[in-house]
């Protein structure tokens, strides 16, 4: 029998992990919902009933938004594999990281666009970022009206690095015109 390093039992160590909520967490899907409701970005629901339960759905606009977990999806940069039982949370991330490919899969192939948030995207620094993947996501997801109305209650940051953006590009784009000894013209937008 293998070794545990547990300081319960395996019953009671079930039940801990059963109160465990996978819905609602304040640190994921609350965070966003306050972005959300901060910024005026209407037309959402959460946990429809669709294939994956995405955290968050644009039904309108066929958008499905999953928050995940640094932990429990693999995140590179965040997930802290425990030195106990490695070879069983190392088949659990992957056999997770695998059904969120074949959600994804589904989804698309159903007319869905799919985005995945991780966990760490949702704290302060990380919310222009946050925004501008969302209002790019909402601005393709339906060209027009519907798509201009989500995206003006965006994050006034995230219009700010949009803008930016653009004015690098186009700057880049004159510089690069220069050097090769021609001109853009003067107002060019990319």
């Amino acid at each position: 029998m293998p070794r545990r390093t547990d300081t319960v039992s395996v019953a009671t160590r079930s039940e801990i992990m059963r109160a465990v909520p996978s819905r609602g967490n304040k640190t994921t899907e609350q965070v966003l919902v306050r972005r959300f409701r901060e910024h005026a970005i209407t037309g959402w629901r959460r946990h429809a009933a669709i294939p994956g339960r995405p955290d968050f759905v644009f039904p309108k606009l066929k958008l499905a938004i999953f928050v995940d977990g640094c932990f429990w999806h693999g995140c590179s940069a965040h997930c802290r594999m425990p030195k106990a039982n490695l070879n069983y949370w190392r088949r659990k991330i992957a056999r997770n990281r695998k059904r969120d490919a074949s959600v994804n899969r589904d989804l698309r192939r159903a007319g869905w666009q799919v985005i995945r948030v991780w966990e760490h995207e949702l704290v302060p620094r990380n919310e222009a970022r946050l925004a501008l993947r969302i209002a790019f996501a909402l601005g393709s997801a339906s060209p027009g009206a519907a798509g201009d109305v989500l995206v003006a209650g965006l994050i006034p940051a995230a219009k700010r690095t949009i803008r930016l953006a653009s004015r690098a590009r186009v700057f880049g784009a004159r510089r690069a015109e220069q050097q090769r000894g021609g001109c853009a013209p003067p107002n060019s937008c990319l």
